[in-house]
């Protein structure tokens, strides 16, 4: 028995140092990893930003000159990181290095280069800057008057919007104008959306968003209260075909109710919308018909 269990314990503690052993390769592999792929990644961005900062912008040409902007803003929001990148991963190398891992003559050639490399991309940034200055400025001027007039349009959108048929009730072609709407609009959002993304790397205020919106949830709420709508009519009209004798009142009560209670849970702004009005109504007058058939269907009614 104590043969039995001194084998035991040696076979638990080999279990338990291939285990430490399987992890501590692991994280060994994935420290190595991270410096390769650091490095790479830091290589790419040093030459596609070179590549981007080589190009040539002129006053008709905003979309080089962004890409150029966007390059010099991601140069700047990454300076902090790739500054204090370098010696936490020659610390991991030579951690590494003290447990046999090593790391090709590519990697060392990185670690030579590549600081190298970062200060010259940050000096032909700077340089790129000052060169498109003036192309800058035509540019912003420009964007301004985009803006303007796409604020302009977006007002004249809103009070042309707040006529449209389907404010009012009846409506022939509700879902035919919400269609021709929504196609308008987003139309007008991948327009506020490239102002927008001009404005920011231009450092202007953006364009005014809050009439689309407006447009845009009334638009979703008519959608709902015209199928709501639909639905009630649709009911109403097939009671109508109900014989008098095998109307149930209480049957129709209890849905009139069911809808009423739907309409309650309403977003507040739907409730002064015309088809929501008519809704209502048209379920208010139902249940007082109903009251009416109810005494009619009394049989102790004289004739």
């Amino acid at each position: 028995l104590h043969r039995v269990d001194r084998r035991q314990r040696q076979m638990c503690i080999r279990d338990r140092l291939n285990e430490v052993c399987k992890w501590s390769w692991m994280f060994k592999q994935y420290l190595r990893d991270k410096v390769i792929d650091d490095l790479k990644e830091l290589e790419i961005f040093i030459v596609e930003s070179t590549e981007s900062l080589k190009q040539e912008a002129t006053n008709e040409d905003s979309v080089t000159l962004l890409k150029i902007l966007k390059t010099i803003g991601s140069i700047n929001n990454r300076e902090k990181h790739i500054e204090s990148m370098f010696n936490p991963l020659k610390e991991i190398v030579d951690l590494l290095k003290s447990y046999d891992m090593s790391f090709d003559d590519y990697v060392s050639n990185q670690f030579a280069e590549l600081p190298e490399r970062w200060i010259t991309l940050k000096k032909l940034s700077a340089v790129v800057k000052m060169k498109i200055a003036p192309i800058q400025a035509y540019q912003v001027d420009l964007i301004k008057k985009r803006i303007s007039m796409f604020d302009l349009r977006t007002k004249l959108y809103h009070e042309k919007f707040l006529r449209m048929p389907f404010f009012r009730v009846p409506c022939s072609n509700v879902y035919e104008l919400c269609d021709v709407v929504h196609m308008e609009m987003i139309d007008m959002e991948k327009q506020i959306a490239g102002l927008r993304e001009s404005a920011i790397h231009f450092q202007l205020n953006p364009p005014e968003e809050g009439k689309l919106m407006h447009c845009r949830k009334l638009v979703r709420m008519l959608k709902h209260i015209w199928d709501f709508l639909h639905a009630v009519s649709s009911c109403i009209d097939d009671w109508k075909m109900t014989a008098w004798k095998k109307i149930n009142v209480e049957d129709m009560e209890t849905e009139c109710k069911r809808f009423s209670k739907e309409m309650r849970n309403f977003d507040k702004d739907m409730k002064v919308l015309k088809p929501y009005i008519e809704t209502e109504a048209m379920i208010k007058n139902l249940l007082t018909s109903l009251r009416a058939i109810t005494e009619l269907q009394n049989p102790a009614i004289r004739e």
